[in-house]
């Protein structure tokens, strides 16, 4: 494991550290009261997309769409949704 230490000069310096770092175990999200599951991305992120205060969770899954889950209040999420423009959801080309 390395670390990096900065000098005052504004060079980075590498030095080894004695251990690895250690990482949290995953956590299981859940939208609707029920595990996420499916061919979604694993780097989900939150972003006020309707402009209330409010940070909705937005992640992209395999297939292009975006999809979009409200806060639910008591620090969840409710049900997944396509993101749409006008009544068409949006479609981004994976590949």
């Amino acid at each position: 494991m390395m670390k990096r230490i900065r000098w005052s000069a504004g060079l980075v310096a590498i030095a080894a550290m004695s251990a690895p770092a250690q990482l949290a175990p995953p956590v299981e999200w859940h939208a609707d009261g029920a595990p996420m599951r499916g061919i979604y991305y694993p780097s989900p992120t939150l972003h006020d997309i309707d402009g209330d205060g409010a940070r909705e969770l937005v992640i992209g899954d395999l297939r292009g769409y975006i999809q979009v889950a409200q806060p639910d209040g008591d620090g969840g999420w409710g049900a997944l949704e396509k993101l749409n423009s006008g009544k068409k959801p949006i479609k981004l080309n994976n590949w």
